[in-house]
């Protein structure tokens, strides 16, 4: 998936059960760590949805915006995960200055 930097970025994930509740987390796929939100950066709704505020150049992070993301979900019985998504930042250049996009 592809982020240009100056729109916002959303990965969405669901799952439903009709045992027990179902809890959505999502974590780094190269690290298996938990993803945190981080302010102005990266945030999880609470739906589930990951969401990437646009932003500027300096603000690119790798560990954010160039990574493999899997969301996870469970309940009282079993864990579940997403296939893998991986996201790429991108710099859009202004149509008038260049006609092509460059990777962060």
């Amino acid at each position: 998936m592809y982020h240009i930097n100056r729109l916002a970025a959303i990965i969405s994930c669901s799952a439903t059960s009709s045992i027990s509740s179902v809890k959505i987390w999502w974590i780094n796929a190269d690290s298996q760590t938990i993803v945190q939100e981080i302010t102005g950066i990266r945030y999880i709704r609470p739906n589930g949805q990951l969401v990437f505020p646009p932003f500027d150049l300096d603000q690119y992070r790798q560990d954010v915006h160039s990574t493999t993301y899997r969301c996870m979900a469970s309940n009282t019985f079993s864990t579940i995960r997403s296939r893998d998504c991986q996201l790429r930042a991108v710099n859009e250049c202004q149509m008038s200055k260049c006609s092509e996009v460059n990777y962060i």
